[in-house]
């Protein structure tokens, strides 16, 4: 399996208008230039991946699954725009 830039992302103003995807700390772009909708999934991967693997964890581990549905929630939210 290929490594992944680390979260958090967050997007910022691009060229032609079009938003990109970099690290929180703006030290490494993760995607340049794409549409507003995609760069808020893209933004959200991190959190989305975490949330999930939490999610997994809980199906083993009964006892986190409120803090991983509510890392979904946030992962959700995130990637949608709420």
């Amino acid at each position: 399996m290929s490594k992944h830039t680390p979260g958090p992302w967050g997007i910022v103003g691009g060229q032609y208008g079009l938003p990109e995807v970099w690290k929180s700390d703006r030290s490494e772009a993760v995607c340049e230039r794409v549409f507003n909708g995609n760069a808020r999934l893209i933004a959200a991967a991190p959190e989305l991946l975490d949330a999930l693997e939490a999610v997994v964890r809980a199906d083993i581990y009964m006892h986190e699954r409120a803090d991983a549905l509510a890392k979904a929630r946030a992962a959700i939210a995130k990637a949608t725009g709420e």
